[in-house]
């Protein structure tokens, strides 16, 4: 069983017109589909059904077939269960859990997140987490004495923060 690129739930699928004209039967027609993922990201995909379209977009991004062609809208009520859910995290992947509790602790960094993946896998999901992780890191880092102020009136917060 290969592993796929896009492993994420799609809400929508709509076919669109053909990618190229064909003189085949029109079951042999390439046609371009809209997909509409569960983090509300419009894809354009090709297939010769919806089930080939679908395949197709499991595939992942290429730039060429299939891309997205609309980011998902801004979510004023992202929560960190919610983009989970989105996301399709099982319950046994706790770690990757945790990790976005601490590191997604803000609805820009939830909505950064979304804007910022594009293939939805097990190993795009972890290594983009801790690339905006290091970069939160590496340019918003907290001072040393206001951390140590935010940790004697509440370490679990200030540890939030501090990611």
């Amino acid at each position: 069983m290969t592993q796929k690129a896009n492993n994420q739930a799609i809400i929508n699928i709509i076919r669109q017109g053909q990618v190229w004209e064909s003189v085949e039967s029109a079951e042999k027609e390439l046609h371009y589909y809209h997909i509409t993922d569960a983090l509300n990201r419009k894809w354009q995909t090709i297939g010769l059904n919806v089930s080939d379209a679908i395949q197709v977009f499991e595939q992942g991004n290429d730039d060429n077939w299939t891309r997205i062609i609309e980011p998902a809208p801004y979510n004023p009520d992202l929560s960190t269960n919610d983009l989970i859910n989105m996301l399709n995290i099982s319950p046994e992947d706790w770690r990757i859990r945790n990790d976005m509790q601490i590191i997604l602790n803000t609805l820009e960094r939830r909505n950064e997140y979304v804007s910022r993946i594009v293939n939805v896998n097990r190993e795009s999901r972890f290594l983009l987490l801790h690339q905006m992780k290091d970069e939160y890191l590496q340019h918003d880092q907290l001072t040393d004495e206001h951390f140590m102020q935010l940790y004697a009136v509440n370490p679990v917060e200030a540890l939030t923060k501090y990611f």
